[in-house]
């Protein structure tokens, strides 16, 4: 919590067996007092980490923040693929080799939750918006990613037609993305996907949360 009454995204490091802790350090356009936190932190190679979160920037809009270790902090840019970005709120980034992925939600122009994934391609990030299977009710959530060399796995829900929530699941690499079936056949209804774990291209691991008088569809 800063001085103000805010709260200040921070980063601890460890050294040995000594914990040190830095404030993370603000876009220029961020609001005082501040507003801002870091919910994910990847790190593919000693002296290269990622952090994603969010800050309220000086008209009160929610931001989506990324900080890399090794190029300085990439606020997301107002105008890109999708539209506005206000409204937006990273919550999971993962990284393998030298390149991250980065994931969220915005406000789309309807006002509607949508998804939003961000693909680091050098020293810029590339924002797409997430694929989920046909749906009216326009409303998406991404909770986490996991990557590796050959690609990344991420996981969430979305609106139903009826107006309940199911689980996603969205795999690819870089700007493209397509979402696969969480279990065979239909996604359960009312259900949601918080975490996934990939150890190998074919070995991914999700969890989440299911309905209680539901079944899975199996």
């Amino acid at each position: 919590t800063t001085a103000g009454g805010g709260t200040a995204g921070a980063i601890f490091t460890r050294s040995n067996v000594t914990w040190s802790v830095v404030r993370a350090p603000l876009p220029p356009d961020a609001a005082r007092p501040v507003q801002a936190d870091l919910s994910s932190l990847s790190c593919p190679s000693a002296g290269h980490c990622v952090a994603a979160g969010y800050y309220v920037d000086l008209h009160g809009h929610y931001r989506g923040w990324l900080l890399a270790q090794s190029a300085g902090d990439a606020p997301l840019p107002k105008n890109a693929a999708g539209g506005s970005k206000t409204g937006a709120e990273l919550t999971s980034v993962g990284c393998s080799g030298g390149a991250c992925t980065a994931i969220g939600i915005y406000q789309g122009k309807s006002g509607a939750a949508l998804g939003l994934i961000l693909s680091q391609a050098g020293t810029k990030w590339v924002a797409t918006d997430a694929p989920v299977p046909g749906s009216q009710f326009p409303f998406v959530s991404l909770s986490s990613v996991s990557c590796l060399s050959t690609g990344c796995v991420v996981v969430g829900g979305y609106g139903d037609n009826n107006g309940g929530s199911r689980a996603v699941i969205i795999t690819g690499l870089g700007p493209s993305w397509k979402s696969v079936a969480p279990t065979t056949g239909a996604p359960p209804e009312d259900s949601a996907l918080t975490s996934v774990v990939c150890l190998s291209a074919g070995a991914c691991q999700a969890s989440g949360v299911l309905a209680p008088n539901n079944s899975g569809g199996q």
